[in-house]
């Protein structure tokens, strides 16, 4: 840490200190933990507002995993928890056993959640590799201090019990990143979304946990298993972890799964569009979705680079007819293959990649041959 930010309190001490004030100066009815749960792909885009009426006041999902993945549904589950009215985390899934480096894979979490930074969205590090892995203590720290330099806010590292008593983490407790711990007293019993007490477990050399995940195993907002979190605080310690405000949903990160939704201003494709091929271009309204103007809404170019994440003005432009080839250049999908882990590969743009006959990004066929 530089030496002109030594006088100033640590993220740990901030956190006691609203901790404190909240044990001091609150009155008995006010919570000091509130309950969540994190998800994935695995349960696809589920439905906040249950999840928050069964008792989850925030929601963490999975957005990126090594260095080329992004989970297919996590940006419409922290927009869905936004709207819901939860505060908001998006984690990270680390692959160090796959040779990629913390900058790299820093670097493309970074470029797949650049308008959370606005949402007050708190990055997380979710430390699971296997055998030796999990002891690279190093490669953490250094994934964790390139997403602290660029997204301004000191992330989360989330592991189990195990992996926080075996290894010597006095580097990343020093450089004041908060611990998500994951233990289960309980086993795989049923469980429900609540407040959970203390942890059961050691947490180590941090002085406290920030989250605890005590189950992989409740059941609420009509789905289940799902992992369940209580948060050591409230709204108001969650957004000083996360540096700003809580989140709320204002129109300026846009959803574009195609749902049909017609909310803002519609602003008409360039004269001699057919809406399905051809190249036009549209600027993007508040409350816009890409799928209002293409049904194939994933073969766009979009300043972003992520046709996931639009804002208002930005200029989006159809790229035309997927069925055509895309290119001069082919790919023979292989088993086990997902689009941005090819493009990633080929060093070009997954909205670059046509030719798979679902039509769906994230759906293709072993066998398949894609143009680029």
């Amino acid at each position: 840490m530089d030496i002109k930010n030594k006088s100033k309190p640590s993220l740990v001490t901030r956190i006691l200190a609203v901790v404190i004030a909240l044990l001091l100066g609150v009155s008995p009815t006010t919570a000091l933990a509130d309950a969540g749960v994190d998800v994935s792909n695995w349960q696809g885009c589920v439905n906040a507002a249950a999840l928050k009426a069964d008792g989850a006041d925030f929601l963490i999902a999975k957005v990126t995993e090594g260095n080329g993945y992004t989970d297919p549904v996590g940006d419409c589950n922290i927009q869905a928890a936004i709207d819901a009215g939860m505060y908001t985390g998006a984690y990270h899934f680390a692959r160090p056993d796959l040779g990629n480096s913390p900058e790299a894979e820093a670097d493309w979490f970074l470029s797949q959640t650049v308008g959370y930074r606005a949402q007050h969205v708190l990055p997380i590090l979710g430390w699971e590799p296997g055998g030796a892995y999990n002891g690279w203590t190093w490669w953490a720290k250094r994934w964790l201090d390139r997403v602290h330099e660029v997204w301004g806010v000191k992330p989360l590292i989330y592991m189990s019990g195990s992996v926080v008593t075996s290894n010597d983490w006095s580097a990343v407790v020093a450089a004041d990143y908060g611990l998500w711990l994951a233990a289960y007293p309980n086993g795989y019993a049923a469980e429900t979304i609540r407040e959970a007490g203390s942890p059961t477990w050691s947490t180590g050399q941090w002085p406290f946990a920030a989250v605890w995940q005590y189950t992989s195993s409740a059941y609420g907002g009509g789905i289940g298993p799902l992992d369940a979190n209580t948060f050591y605080g409230d709204a108001t310690t969650w957004a000083a972890y996360a540096g700003g405000n809580p989140a709320q949903p204002d129109g300026s990160a846009v959803d574009i799964t195609p749902s049909g939704n017609t909310g803002g201003a519609a602003t008409t494709p360039d004269a001699g569009s057919t809406g399905g091929c051809g190249s036009s271009c549209v600027t993007i309204q508040s409350g816009q979705t890409v799928s209002q103007f293409w049904s194939d809404w994933w073969n766009v170019t979009v300043p972003s680079g992520d046709p996931n994440r639009v804002h208002p003005g930005d200029v989006v432009c159809h790229n035309g007819d997927t069925t055509a080839n895309g290119g001069s250049r082919t790919y023979v999908v292989q088993s086990g293959d997902y689009l941005s882990g090819i493009a990633a590969r080929l060093g070009i743009s997954w909205t670059q990649l046509t030719g798979y006959r679902s039509g769906n990004p994230s759906l293709i066929y072993p066998g398949e041959v894609l143009y680029y």
